[in-house]
């Protein structure tokens, strides 16, 4: 964040042509950051760990994902902090993981919490 601004202000680089009054140039185009597409109503969101773009719809669709993986990674951090001793290892499905692919079954690990 600049001190003369309330938002977050992310850049690579930058360039010292400041552009021209004369020339409008295209409004209402897509363009290339980065090799990403953003086009015209998207909606780019960002914080310290990255960058994301996409349309209204396509955050809609992903919203209650996004809450979920937040809610574990809160508990996780929880975990770890919570002077229980707990690690990341005690906190997921590893040894029941391990039997099911040993036995040629289909199986993710995954974080587990007690509620």
């Amino acid at each position: 964040m600049t001190s003369a601004t309330p938002f977050s202000v992310y850049a690579t680089s930058h360039t010292p042509y400041s552009g021209g009054t004369r020339h409008v140039g295209e409004l209402q185009v897509a363009v290339s950051c980065c090799g990403v597409r953003v086009n015209p109503g998207d909606v780019v969101v960002g914080d310290d760990d990255g960058i994301v773009v996409g349309g209204v719809e396509d955050f809609g669709r992903v919203i209650d994902l996004a809450e979920e993986i937040e809610a574990a990674e809160d508990k996780i951090l929880w975990g770890m902090s919570s002077g229980e001793g707990l690690s990341l290892f005690d906190m997921t499905n590893f040894d029941e993981h391990v039997e099911k692919r040993m036995r040629g079954e289909d199986s993710s690990l995954q974080f587990r919490f007690d509620e």
